[in-house]
Formats: structure tokens, C-alpha cells, sequence
């Protein structure tokens, strides 16, 4: 083994859009995209006519004019957070007067989901508030549930008004899920957040909705690098000229998207690729196995200090005032004069209560209440571009996110990244960066991404035409630790470029099989890089992609060794060959595994394995991606006819691998001589991995 490798499976997703399809007669082509954020939901709408460009139109949801949640400061977000009332209930409430207790409803999503571990809940913005609250009997799961419920039907009752004037029905709704849920070891969590999620929306949406889920950064790049027009109708020439300027980017633009949000800072390595014409063809993510890629802080992070200063240092203020809500008005008014007060300067911040109380930051204490705001994700940055440094590749750097409105943040993120680019002219690493800030739209790069990338997703055949499958051997080591270990190669299964399937055989050794899995590997640049002949599939690592052309990814079908027979077996991957062509549905795939001699025949046995699955093309990725990871069933041959049984089977519990299919069941007293033994019928199921 040359080098030890293992692939990820794909991305995890942060947004909530909506796709809609395309009309055939007029030939066009509209999306919705909306992203829920901890303090705010925004909502993009981009269409598609012929060949044009497409056009993204961003909803101004200040028409919900009866809806208290509305954001009066940018009349594109809707405020997504509830407030703790002094009566300890969860109420929606203006924007100004949610300032001093507020829970974002991502938060209580994540705690109605059941993940109720205080240690994570406890983390999150507004999470000790909630806990709190939850003591009481005034805020309950149901109370919760029509919070979240009240929100989405808002958004959702925007879009179908916007959808109505362009005479559209939307057809699948992408959401998002929060980074800290992206980790192998957060799955179960993960999994429990999706189910309430899907849910919901069910709910909102109705059960004729296809739901999807698209990555955050991966929306972001589809902002920055798509060609579209803006609601003015000037072109966008683009929005990645300057981030582009003097870059090489045949190979690929390598692009960190860094995005500020109100309560954390997530960070996305991803290459991007584009087409002789210039239009992106595709994104791959480039994140580290062992990546840090969020921290907690951010605008939210500096009320919370901002907060907690005032309870301390201003308690006679706050008894003094003539205000209703003393507190809740002195932070309203820091929440608006934060955007545009530098604190790097050194200079006081003074806050009212739109009454007669004034309260004095002094210079150093309130740089202190920026500064620890804002200090991990400083590190995060840090840590990130010595690592891509590291690489020594060209790369460009998106910040996006509503943090960076912030003049101080924004100056000292600009003299970081003048450092970062003079140790890049000494290593001879071009970097460039752009600010995506104090724009109308500035804060909603995720869905106006999200609505623009998805009205370029190619058919599933057309991808797979240019790109190989292939069957990727990992073993884990006999140390201590047991670290799994991925060979320099994946064997192909099959060629999309000459259509071509190839078998796969293997030993599999009974004393080594806990220490073996397979990972089914995805080449998308099969065709470019390939001979006719060629069986093997480069696996690399992460940072193998940065600067080069697209590279290997998992598909995220895991084969555990223990779970097919010992001794010598063989892969197969079967295709539906109608499905080769201009097929516009996803791809129904037959992966199968089995018991042969040394002759080559297949062998019964109670081992042999199948797995069906579908693949699709990821809305942002633009490759092909599995449908359903748990897809295992039994292989077995019908001991009658010798045909693969397909569906429900008989099978005798004394006899060794005797299957009869259901047809030759029925005609067993013309096949066979009686059965000696009782024969027991058997669903045809999944089979759950060991």
C-alpha cells in the first residue's frame, strides 16, 4: 500500500430552498430559496428562461405586514427568534423589545427534536434561557411546535404569494440543518433534527413536496461563481470577478467561504470548476477528516456580553429609567449602533433608552466585549489558512454572513488577511478575498446561492457518462488505536464513458474480516483523465483536490467485511441499460456481492448480499450522489430454478442454503420430490449493517 486514504461521504447541507420545476412550454425554469438562520429567514427567488442567464429576485417579506416577527431594519429577513416574556412564556414580539430575552427558533428545533443534553443545548444562542424556562409549565412542546410551525407557514405563505405572479408550483424544498450536527459522532443527533425537521415542513408543505438538503458553503460558492442577472437586469459579471482576478482557474477555483452569522463562524473549503464557457459545472468540498470547521460567537455572542456589562456595571440605570422595558430598550439600541461603530478605535459607545437613561462603554470594555465575542473564530481563521498555506496552492476567500457589517470586525478581518497574503507571497501562494457586506443582499449569499445553482443541475446520465464507480478497500490497523487505513487505488466498477462493467474478486480472510470494509468511490473526471483500459481509480487525500482536477469522493455505501462470506468473492455492479441514456430521473443501481468457487460460479450462501440504490445529481454539487445508504438485502439463488430471488422467499431452517422464490413454491410438487423439513416463509427486507 503506497498510501493510506479514506473518502468522505458527502456534505452536510445548511439551507432551506425550494426548486421549482421547469414549465415545458415556456421553458422555464424557477427556484426559491430560503435560509433559516438563528436571528433571521431569508427567502431568493431566480429563474431561468432558454439559455439565458438566470435572474434572482431577492422576496422583500415586509408585505407580511401583520406578522410581528418582522425585521423593520431590512425589510428582506424575518426575524427567527421569540422572546421570554416576564411572565416565563415564549412570545413572538417586535425586534426591539426581543433583545433582552430571546431564543432563536433553531435552537428550539434542535430541543423539540429530543436532543436535550444541556451540555449541547447549553452552547447554543438563547439555550440557558430556554432550560430556564422549561422549569415551568408555561412553555411546553406544543407551544414550541406552533412557534415553529407560525414561522415556516410565514415563509412559506411569501413564497407561494411571490410564486403566484409567476404562475409556478414548487416541487422540492431543501432545508438545512446546523453545523455542530455535521460530525460523525453528532449522527444520532443529526438524524433526530432531520426527522423533526422534515416533519414540520411536511406539515407546512403537504405530502406532493419532495424534500432535499444543499450545503451552506456550497450555496455560497454557487452566489459567488454563478453568471446571473440581478433584479435590476444588469449583469453579474460577476460577483467573482475581483475574488478571481489573476487566478488560474482552469484546474479549479480553491474558495474558503467563511460565513459570520449571528451566533457562529462555519468555514468551507471547497474547490469549484467551470465549463470551457465559462459556467460553474461543479463543487467539491475539501474539508479535512479531522476539521474544526464552526466556532461559536459572533453578533449574537457580543449582546449576550453587551448584556451582561449592563447587569453588572448599570444596575442604578436600569432602575432609574423611565422606559417600560429599560433593558430590553438599552440593548435595542446597541443592537443598531454596533453596525456601524468601529470598536478597534479605542472610542466610547454610548446607548439609550429612548427615554432619558444613557449608559457609557468605555473604549477598552467594549473592544473587550468585540474582541471575546469574535476571539474563536479569529482562531478558527487562523488555524484554517496556516493549514492551506501548508498546501501551497492558490486559493480565494468569501466572507459572507451579517457579522462582517460590523466596521471593527471588518477592519481587523482585512489586516488578518493582509498578513495571511504576505506569507503567501513568500511561499509564492497567491490568496484573494472578497467581503460580501453593507449590501441590500449582502447577508443573503445562501439563498440567493441556493435558488441560482439549482437551475444548472444536470440530468443523473449525463453526469455518469463522464465519470467511473468503483469499489475502495479500507483496513484497519492492528495497533492500539485501530486507525483505518484506505489503499492509494479503488478498483472500477464501472465505466460511464465506454459503459463498460467490470467484476471485482477478492479474498476475504475469516480472522481479518473485522479489520475490512469497502467504500463504494465516485470518479467525476473519469472521461478527461482515463484510457479505455484503465481499472483504477487515484484516491487521494483532501488536499489532493486543491489545485488539481476533480477528485475521487464516497458515494457513502459502507460494506462491512463481516457482513458478506469468507473466502473468495466477487463484486458486481449492475446498471439498467435504459437508464444509460438521456435519462432525467435518478439511476437505479444493483450492487451485488457473492460466495464464487475458483472456477468463478457463484456459491450459495447465507452471506451473499445485495444493495439497491438510487443516484441523483446534488443540487449544489452538481454530482452524483446516493439517494439511501441502508439499502442491504440477502442474495440468495432459488434452489428450483437457479434464478436471484427477488421478493418475498420460503426457506427450510434445517437444510443449508436451501431458498425457494414464490413461484417455484407453488409449483413445488411438479419441481422437486416433497421437502423432508417445514419450510418458513421470509420477507424480503433489509438487512441492517453490522
Amino acid at each position: 500500500m503506497d498510501h493510506a486514504y479514506i473518502l468522505k461521504p458527502g456534505e452536510a447541507l445548511v439551507l432551506l430552498t425550494a426548486f421549482c420545476t421547469h414549465d415545458a412550454n415556456t421553458k422555464e425554469i424557477r427556484a426559491i430559496g430560503c435560509d433559516f438562520g438563528s436571528a433571521n429567514s431569508k427567502l431568493a427567488l431566480s429563474f431561468k428562461k432558454d439559455d439565458r442567464d438566470p435572474e434572482l429576485y431577492f422576496i422583500e417579506l415586509s408585505r407580511l405586514t401583520s406578522c410581528p416577527h418582522e425585521n423593520k431594519s431590512n425589510g428582506f429577513e424575518l426575524v427567527a427568534f421569540v422572546t421570554l416574556n416576564d411572565n416565563g412564556e415564549l412570545v413572538p414580539e417586535p425586534h426591539e423589545i426581543a433583545m433582552e430575552y430571546r431564543i432563536p427558533l433553531k435552537t428550539l428545533l434542535t430541543y423539540r427534536s429530543g436532543i436535550t443534553n444541556e451540555e449541547v443545548i447549553t452552547k447554543l444562542p438563547g439555550g440557558t434561557a430556554l432550560l430556564k424556562a422549561l422549569t415551568t409549565r408555561r412553555v411546553t412542546g406544543e407551544k414550541i411546535d406552533d412557534l415553529l410551525l407560525q414561522h415556516f407557514n410565514l415563509l412559506h405563505r411569501a413564497a407561494i404569494s411571490q410564486t403566484k405572479e409567476f404562475d409556478v408550483t414548487i416541487r422540492v424544498v431543501v432545508f438545512t440543518y446546523p453545523n455542530y450536527l455535521c460530525t460523525s459522532e453528532s449522527k444520532e443527533y443529526f438524524n433526530k433534527y432531520m426527522d423533526k425537521y422534515l416533519s414540520l415542513m411536511r406539515s407546512v408543505w403537504g405530502d406532493e413536496v419532495k424534500f432535499e438538503t444543499v450545503s451552506e458553503g456550497h450555496a455560497a460558492t454557487a452566489y459567488i461563481c454563478e453568471k446571473f442577472r440581478n433584479v435590476t437586469g444588469t449583469k453579474n459579471e460577476y460577483l467573482h470577478k475581483e475574488i478571481f482576478k489573476g487566478l488560474d482557474i482552469q484546474n479549479g477555483l480553491n474558495l474558503l467561504v467563511v460565513d459570520a452569522g449571528a451566533s457562529t463562524l462555519n468555514l468551507q473549503a471547497v474547490s469549484a470548476y467551470f465549463s470551457d464557457d465559462g459556467q460553474l459545472s461543479k463543487t467539491m468540498s475539501n474539508v479535512p477528516d479531522d476539521a474544526k470547521t464552526g466556532a461559536q460567537g459572533g453578533s449574537d455572542a457580543s449582546n449576550s456580553l453587551a448584556h451582561g456589562v449592563i447587569l453588572r456595571e448599570h444596575v442604578d440605570k436600569l432602575r432609574s429609567s423611565k422606559a417600560k422595558n429599560p433593558l430590553a430598550a438599552y440593548m435595542a439600541d446597541f443592537e443598531e449602533k454596533k453596525k456601524t461603530f468601529n470598536y478597534t478605535q479605542g472610542q466610547d459607545l454610548y446607548i439609550h433608552d429612548r427615554e432619558s437613561g444613557l449608559i457609557q462603554f468605555p473604549g477598552p470594555i467594549i473592544r473587550e466585549v468585540f474582541e471575546s465575542a469574535f476571539a474563536d473564530g479569529f482562531q478558527l481563521l487562523d488555524d484554517e489558512f496556516s493549514r492551506m498555506l501548508k498546501l501551497g496552492r492558490h486559493f480565494a476567500v468569501l466572507f459572507c454572513g451579517g457579522s462582517y457589517n460590523n466596521p471593527g470586525l471588518y477592519e481587523k478581518t482585512s489586516d488578518l488577511m493582509k498578513k495571511v497574503q504576505a506569507k503567501g507571497r513568500r511561499k509564492g501562494v497567491q490568496i484573494h478575498y472578497t467581503f460580501l457586506r453593507n449590501q441590500t443582499y449582502g447577508s443573503s449569499a445562501v439563498s440567493g446561492g441556493a435558488a441560482v445553482g439549482m437551475v444548472r443541475v444536470p440530468f443523473p446520465s449525463d453526469v455518469l457518462r463522464g465519470s467511473a464507480i468503483g469499489l475502495h478497500e479500507i483496513t484497519k490497523s492492528t495497533s492500539r488505536r485501530g486507525k483505518w487505513q484506505g489503499s492509494a487505488v479503488a478498483m472500477v466498477l464501472y465505466s460511464g464513458p465506454s459503459q463498460s462493467n467490470w467484476d471485482i474478486d477478492d479474498e476475504i480472510k475469516a480472522k481479518e474480516r473485522h479489520r475490512l470494509k469497502f467504500h463504494l468511490v465516485c470518479d467525476p473526471n473519469w472521461g478527461s483523465r482515463a484510457r479505455v483500459d484503465d481499472r483504477q481509480i487515484p484516491v487521494g487525500p483532501d488536499e489532493a483536490v486543491l489545485g488539481g482536477p476533480p477528485a475521487a469522493y464516497d458515494l457513502g455505501i459502507t460494506i462491512m467485511a463481516s457482513d458478506i462470506p469468507c473466502g473468495k468473492v466477487r463484486f458486481c455492479l449492475e446498471i439498467a441499460s435504459e437508464q444509460l441514456g438521456r435519462w432525467d430521473g435518478a439511476i437505479r443501481l444493483t450492487l451485488r456481492c457473492f460466495k464464487i468457487s475458483y472456477a468463478g460460479t457463484r456459491i450459495p450462501d447465507k452471506k451473499n448480499r445485495q444493495w439497491f440504490f438510487d443516484l441523483k445529481t446534488g443540487l449544489q454539487t452538481k454530482l452524483l450522489q446516493v439517494d439511501d445508504d441502508d439499502v442491504m438485502f440477502p442474495l440468495h439463488d432459488c434452489t428450483a430454478c437457479g434464478q436471484i430471488v427477488e421478493g418475498d422467499y420460503w426457506e427450510c431452517d434445517e437444510c443449508t442454503n436451501f431458498w425457494l422464490c414464490e413461484r417455484c413454491y407453488d409449483a413445488i410438487d411438479n419441481i422437486l420430490r416433497p421437502h423432508p423439513h417445514q419450510l418458513f416463509p421470509r420477507l424480503f427486507t433489509r438487512i441492517p449493517s453490522s
